[in-house]
């Protein structure tokens, strides 16, 4: 949506970029902003630009990352969870076994990277919003007449929220003391990993309903409206609902509350 506001350059989406760089995470957040852009104005007409900013232009790359390792966070927890983890082992021809299993540092480790690859998700989209502040700015006229541009209004919180967001990217897995007279002295911190992992999705979702605010604000002041694509059309036509039946008097935060019930993820 943030694309089209700004009219950007689709040819980042291009599938011959993922064929020249065959990650699987890149590949599929590529055809996922294709399909969404299906029927948009920016398919078959010259861009503006050549080259927009990078937190336009690598999307693919830093969203499909995030993918990457969403995938192994999975595979890890599957493993976690049908696995054997008892010290001492009985085997199935019982022999008993002293060991390790019990230390569930592949997934610790992986929803560490996981919070990494959030923070630049989110700070792509933290810095979007900064041209889509700019080019607001640039069109005087948007302010000629009344009208409610609930995003800009959230543009200092949203930069609030990913100073949370890069805080939480710091490892959980490396300040776990010494235990146990010196005999446990090492430990993964998975639980505080994971749940710190939560949180950053949490303030990572509060920051991209910002973000669709700010995009469509931007949009509405286009003197004349652009074809969208047939899922940011959808996406528009959610926040353009949901605004309908508030008062007209209502908050920002109140408006990012009740998009965020709409659209996001149900509470944690």
């Amino acid at each position: 949506l943030s694309l089209e506001a700004i009219g950007g350059n689709v040819s980042v989406v291009d599938p011959a970029v993922g064929s020249a760089k065959p990650i699987q995470g890149q590949i599929h957040s590529a055809e996922h902003i294709r399909s969404l852009l299906e029927g948009s104005h920016l398919q078959g007409e010259e861009p503006k630009t050549v080259q927009d900013a990078l937190s336009f232009r690598v999307v693919p790359q830093v969203h499909g990352t995030l993918r990457e390792f969403l995938t192994f966070a999975t595979s890890a927890v599957a493993t976690e969870l049908n696995a054997a983890a008892d010290n001492p082992l009985v085997t199935p021809d019982r022999r008993m076994i002293h060991n390790g299993n019990f230390e569930p540092l592949v997934m610790a480790v992986a929803f560490d990277a996981l919070r990494i690859a959030l923070a630049h998700v989110g700070q792509l989209s933290e810095r979007r919003m900064s041209h889509l502040w700019t080019a607001i700015f640039e069109r005087p006229e948007a302010f000629s007449s009344p009208r409610q541009f609930y995003g800009l209004k959230l543009r200092y919180p949203a930069a609030a929220r990913f100073a949370e967001l890069k805080q939480f990217a710091a490892p959980a897995t490396l300040d776990v003391p010494t235990l146990d007279i010196g005999v446990e002295d090492h430990g993964t911190g998975a639980p505080l990993s994971v749940s710190k992992t939560d949180a950053a999705v949490d303030v990572l979702e509060d920051l991209l309903i910002i973000e669709i605010l700010l995009a469509r604000d931007l949009l509405s002041a286009a003197t004349e409206a652009p074809e969208l694509g047939h899922g940011t059309r959808a996406l528009v036509d959610d926040v353009d609902a949901l605004l309908a039946g508030l008062d007209p008097g209502v908050k920002p935060a109140e408006v990012h509350a009740a998009l965020r019930a709409k659209i996001g993820h149900p509470s944690r």
